[in-house]
């Protein structure tokens, strides 16, 4: 089938003839990610669009255009996902295509184990390599600013990718929202017109 898919997408639909839905893969507070077949290139991979209806929210809408700017700019470092294209449905909804990645989050991952404990051993290899990807991003003027275990993908044992830049900033730009995820967010990230630095990231 090939239409103008609003809401649901299901198993099965093909969005805007490129893109085949096989299976939901996870859904945030304003996007969904797909796991499709790009009929482009005949491979699997995973797609993030926006829900319908915060379509005509245009800060929504601002700050998924800003997740793909700044995946784009982040994404030279082998634990930042790829990201293959960028653009907009046929409904209206921006959309992200990446690389599809076998695993889970730390926060499933570490969900199933004994006292939801990390073997330390793991939580400083992931911390290292989630700090050095974040570092990257930082030389080339980008804060993440959401790091949480739920944005840090487990691939394997010393194979992990840092996900998530929808609350990414520009070093040195200062705004008026505020926000994050609170255990995980610096006071600065609480104030209007914050200043945040690398040190926000170091703080997650």
């Amino acid at each position: 089938m090939d239409a103008t898919v609003k809401r649901p997408i299901d198993p099965g639909q093909t969005l805007d003839g490129r893109f085949q839905i096989i299976r939901l893969l996870g859904k945030g507070g304003v996007g969904e990610v797909f796991e499709v077949l790009d009929l482009g290139t005949h491979r699997r991979r995973a797609l993030k669009v926006l829900q319908h209806q915060f379509t005509t929210d245009l800060t929504t809408v601002e700050e998924f255009k800003r997740e793909a700017a700044a995946r784009g700019i982040a994404d030279n470092h082998p634990a930042i996902i790829d990201v293959f294209t960028i653009g907009v449905l046929g409904d209206g909804r921006p959309f992200i295509l990446m690389e599809l990645l076998g695993g889970e989050d730390f926060e499933k991952f570490s969900s199933k184990l004994p006292g939801h404990r990390l073997p330390l051993n793991e939580a400083i290899a992931a911390v290292l390599v989630a700090a050095d990807a974040v570092g990257a991003a930082h030389e080339k003027g980008l804060l993440h600013c959401d790091l949480k275990p739920s944005n840090i993908f487990r691939i394997g044992p010393e194979d992990y990718r840092v996900l998530d830049f929808g609350m990414a900033r520009l070093l040195g730009t200062l705004t008026p929202d505020t926000g994050g995820t609170p255990a995980f967010s610096a006071p600065e990230q609480w104030i209007p017109y914050g200043q945040r630095t690398p040190r926000t990231d170091v703080f997650g």
